[in-house]
């Protein structure tokens, strides 16, 4: 059984929202975890030896040079790193250069498409541009081949999946919780978030189970309430309740 973890923004003490991890827990984490990670390279070269961790990172922060890739190189772990070609550059967001320093460290770059868009609500043409263009400017800035891509907000579908492989990606990563086998090319993922505690994560890694009831029915909620109300009003309704700043 090998299980894929994912962060968002890694933050020292200013959270801002659900999805933020403290260092505190990322470095709580990998105390856990660093003898028995795998990378992207293990999975491509069937090398995963079970029981694995896989660490991802989304979105393509700041915080993923400056706070993660210290850490990780600390306690010899890889990790794939997830791209939104539109936010580089932008304020709090990696650097072409930065994108360049985590592949030259040994860390895999990942497509999260072009600019983050549901790719339930997009036509086939706009989610291949999305799919294709993301791909090759990444591909061009690190020279090294992308083989795998993210679903902005773990949005998908069979169609998309197939779209995904047809833009020349090989390996596809859901938001959906489970656990998955090393030949496997659609890869299941657990959040990691602010209001996870250490015991919880502590339980996650020492018992190696995975709440797959109660995950997957979450899952469901969160995604139905996308569905009938919209992504921009859900994220509205997220951040009320939540108290998430802007």
């Amino acid at each position: 059984m090998n299980i894929a973890l994912t962060f968002h923004r890694i933050t020292k003490n200013d959270f801002t929202n659900y999805e933020d991890v403290s260092i505190e827990k990322l470095l709580f984490l990998l105390d856990k975890i660093s003898g028995s990670t795998c990378s992207l390279n293990d999975i491509v070269e069937s090398k995963v030896t079970d029981p694995s961790w896989l660490l991802t990172f989304d979105d393509g922060f700041s915080s993923d040079v400056e706070i993660a890739l210290p850490l990780l190189k600390s306690f010899n772990v890889s990790a794939i790193f997830f791209i939104v070609t539109s936010y580089i550059g932008k304020p709090n967001y990696l650097s072409k250069n930065q994108i360049i320093d985590l592949a030259n460290c040994g860390m895999s770059i990942g497509s999260h498409s072009v600019n983050h868009y549901d790719m339930l609500n997009l036509s086939k043409i706009d989610r291949m541009n999305e799919l294709i263009v993301s791909k090759k400017e990444l591909e061009k800035i690190i020279s090294k081949k992308v083989s795998s891509f993210s679903f902005p907000y773990g949005r998908y579908n069979n169609k998309i999946v197939k779209d995904v492989y047809d833009a020349g990606y090989e390996y596809c990563f859901t938001s959906k919780p489970g656990v998955f086998k090393a030949k496997d090319k659609l890869i299941p993922r657990l959040s990691l978030n602010a209001q996870m505690s250490e015991k919880e994560i502590a339980e996650l890694v020492e018992k190696k189970i995975v709440n797959k009831l109660k995950d997957s029915i979450y899952y469901k909620i969160k995604d139905f309430a996308k569905f009938c109300i919209g992504m921009n009003n859900y994220w509205r309704l997220r951040k009320l309740f939540l108290n998430e700043k802007n």
